[in-house]
């Protein structure tokens, strides 16, 4: 690893450590505030917290494939290796199916309201940073609960957590999130039309705030923007919001795609007809290449291309559940619908299980509990018998809440892998 100057690691990997070529991080010394949240983050661990993700920066080129997935650990165990030593090392497993040895950089814990994703969520950060790995715990939840769990106030950028060394956390507000999309939306539009149709496009976007799928268009970019601004962090573990939002969500790279190539189409078609109605039937000048219009939709679908990229081959996809039918149901329903999109499902996590008595308590109380687990275990047998995705752990319920050092008693019983790939998409 290597220093900026700014007392941060840029992260740029020697061609040994990889057998891939150096992978250089772009430096956005430029962007509004850095400098002086450079200087406050400074103090830990020597990295910037607040302005890491600056809007629309993005890489040189959106969506291209770096390389092809190659068996590797996480960045910071690479120093000094060189290639024939990547990926000898070796996680014994004996009890359930186990998950791939190399787990994506971007890890997202997903499933019905109130089964515990924030908490799974959390305690999969804290395990992964325990491990050695740069996490970055993301909530993108409107019932924002990570602040909750980790007993501290999080904003729109990476903070440090508390008292757990390599994790930050963020909780992007949706109603921000949306002002701050239409207001880039206003500024572009302001650039390139009359300063009499300013006031009219004011009030179409003050009426697009509340309309459907503002909310969620605003929600995408963000977190699209923190998959692309990820380079600080081995691993980005995202708390999303409960399985209908999050599955509508997911499923916007392949709506809009299709509608930026469908407005790109049109744009250029005009464009044509423009010029021969100017010219006549003469060659028509060029003027597509610095066309503002294309040019926006060019860096639109390279956007969506990414996210595309990104969602399907550096992104694993946990489901939480509870031992209950409605939430047995709704899992069958979200893995039928993840894989419509060709979004695989990794695995299963069981929470909230109740935990069995001693076999010698026999009181009323005791007969409740053994009649509650046996039902648990029915759809636990459900769950094994009848979907795809293996069930990676199965977490019992606490009496107390689960926070502070309990967070590192439950990512004990995460049966998942820490260890990261290589990103194959910038």
């Amino acid at each position: 690893m290597t220093h900026d100057g700014t007392g941060r690691p840029n992260r740029a990997l020697s061609p040994d450590a990889t057998g891939m070529g150096p992978r250089t991080v772009p430096r956005h010394d430029n962007a509004p505030g850095l400098r002086e949240n450079r200087e406050r983050g400074r103090g830990h661990r020597g990295r910037v917290h607040a302005g890491l993700f600056p809007r629309r920066l993005r890489h040189p080129v959106a969506g291209v494939v770096l390389h092809r997935r190659t068996a590797a650990v996480p960045r910071r165990h690479l120093r000094g290796l060189g290639a024939a030593a990547v990926g000898q090392r070796l996680v014994h497993r004996t009890q359930r199916p186990a998950v791939p040895l190399l787990m994506e950089p971007f890890v997202f814990f997903g499933g019905k309201g109130g089964v515990g994703k924030t908490t799974v969520s959390c305690a999969y950060g804290v395990k992964s940073a325990r491990s050695g790995l740069d996490t970055l715990v993301v909530s993108t939840d409107p019932a924002h609960s990570v602040s909750d769990v980790f007993d501290q106030q999080f904003g729109d950028e990476p903070a440090a957590v508390e008292g757990i060394d390599g994790l930050d956390a963020m909780e992007i507000d949706p109603e921000t999130e949306t002002q701050r999309h239409l207001d880039g939306i206003r500024n572009d539009l302001s650039e390139q039309v009359s300063a009499a149709m300013v006031n009219e496009i004011n009030q179409q976007l003050e009426m697009a705030h509340q309309t459907p799928g503002a909310y969620e268009s605003a929600l995408f970019d963000r977190f699209v923007d923190v998959m692309r601004n990820a380079d600080p962090y081995d691993r980005v573990v995202f708390d999303t919001s409960p399985t209908g939002s999050t599955l509508r969500l997911l499923g916007l790279p392949e709506f809009l795609e299709g509608w930026i190539d469908r407005l790109m189409h049109k744009r250029e078609k005009s464009i044509d007809l423009f010029e021969k109605a100017a010219i006549g039937n003469n060659e028509p000048r060029r003027v597509m290449d610095g066309d503002p219009v294309l040019a926006r939709l060019q860096d639109r679908k390279e956007f969506f291309e990414f996210a595309s990229g990104a969602l399907e081959a550096d992104a694993a996809f946990f489901l939480v559940l509870n031992p209950d039918q409605l939430s047995v149901n709704e899992t069958r329903r979200a893995i039928a619908e993840m894989r419509e999109r060709d979004l695989s499902v990794r695995g299963l996590v069981a929470n909230k299980l109740t935990p069995e008595p001693d076999p010698d308590e026999d009181g009323r109380g005791a007969r409740y509990l053994r009649d509650r687990v046996a039902t648990e275990n029915e759809r636990l047998q459900e769950v094994r018998e009848t979907l795809d995705p293996p069930l990676v752990a199965e977490i019992t319920t606490r009496t107390a809440e689960v926070k502070g050092d309990l967070l590192d008693d439950v990512a004990a019983e995460l049966d998942v892998e820490t260890d990261a790939e290589m990103p194959t998409f910038v």
